[in-house]
């Protein structure tokens, strides 16, 4: 073998260590992504000049007129991207705020937000089955601030995107979830450790590494997520009232009904109003029984605004049974025993989407 045959045998085998090397730290990297793991977004492509019209991306607005939401992220951030009417489009990033059918995305590893609309017609799932190859329904009140999704759709007529199908996969709902408790648990280190179970000493090694930046990267990502806790402060609750309830009963009163159909008529023709429903019970049984009563006086609330006074569901936001936990009076006498049988019920509309 010749001396240039020896050197080109050397730098054959050196290309394929590196290339080896920089999949196996993609696939890790691809680890710490939940969402965009199980569907990646397609590499975009040049489009030709007959779809170069519904193809072209939304026009982004200079900072001056959004208020640089990059540079104030926790602070009401503006949509700061147009969509042209009938542009077709797909939007990939978490949930900043939401609504009611409107929603402020931003897009992943960006600082472009969009406004995206929900519609009756918009198709809400997410992968379902051993293989994440089904596809499985959920109710759109799962479109929590904080969660990862995928939108497709099309450009509306006032700037915003109309999606008409919006994805998120199981593990972001979990996520987004944690983040409404305030119990974000970075389990990053953990997985992907486990997943690896069979590397070589220097591969393990390498994944380390490249977890411990990833876990950086996620904790510095809560800035941004962190958005979703000031968009508490920004709802401004209209109106609000109290539905009674019998001991042990779960069942709508007359009364109760009336101060349904009272706060159904103050919405009238609303826009953009989102409902709150919270469940509550007083401490006479287990707090187990009072944590299923608390669930089903919160149902049929929820049904009877649903299907009597025909409220859309989607606009029923994260409805919650909470038990013995929060009473407003003492359960030391019969008075504040029957204080703390209610289901409580608020219309908020959210100031960052709607100012006032």
């Amino acid at each position: 073998m010749t001396s240039q045959t020896r050197i080109d045998t050397s730098r054959a085998r050196a290309g394929a260590t590196f290339i080896y090397l920089g999949g196996a730290a993609l696939a890790l990297l691809a680890l710490t992504a939940p969402l965009s793991a199980q569907d990646p977004a397609p590499q975009s492509t040049a489009p030709d000049s007959s779809a170069q019209q519904q193809t072209a991306q939304p026009t982004a607005q200079p900072a001056s007129q959004t208020g640089d939401p990059a540079m104030h992220p926790l602070v009401n951030p503006k949509p700061n991207v147009a969509w042209e009417p009938g542009q077709k489009g797909k939007i990939v990033g978490a949930i900043l705020a939401r609504n009611g059918d409107d929603m402020l995305v931003r897009e992943q590893n960006s600082d472009r937000i969009s406004v995206v609309t929900i519609t009756g017609g918009t198709q809400i799932e997410s992968p379902s089955g051993v293989l994440n190859l089904a596809r499985k329904s959920q109710d759109a009140n799962k479109l929590m601030p904080g969660l990862f999704i995928k939108a497709r759709g099309n450009g509306g007529d006032r700037g915003n995107f109309v999606a008409e199908r919006i994805s998120f996969h199981k593990t972001a709902l979990k996520v987004a979830n944690q983040i409404e408790a305030g119990e974000v648990d970075l389990e990053m280190r953990q997985n992907a450790a486990e997943a690896n179970q069979a590397a070589t000493a220097a591969q393990v090694q390498k994944n380390l590494d490249a977890i411990n930046a990833a876990t950086a990267r996620a904790r510095d990502s809560l800035a941004a997520l962190n958005a979703r806790i000031t968009n508490l402060d920004s709802y401004d609750a209209r109106f609000s009232g109290e539905v009674m309830f019998a001991t042990g009963s779960a069942k709508l009163t007359s009364a109760a009904k009336r101060t349904l159909d009272s706060l159904v008529d103050q919405i009238g023709s609303m826009q953009g109003y989102m409902v709150e429903v919270a469940g509550h019970a007083d401490a006479r049984g287990t707090a187990a029984y009072n944590q299923h009563l608390s669930e089903r006086r919160v149902s049929a609330v929820v049904t009877y605004l649903a299907a009597t006074k025909q409220i859309p569901i989607r606009r029923i936001v994260n409805p919650t049974g909470l038990g013995e936990s929060t009473p407003q009076a003492s359960n030391g006498n019969s008075e504040g025993q029957a204080a703390n049988r209610r289901v409580e019920v608020r219309v908020l509309v959210n100031r960052g989407i709607n100012p006032q």
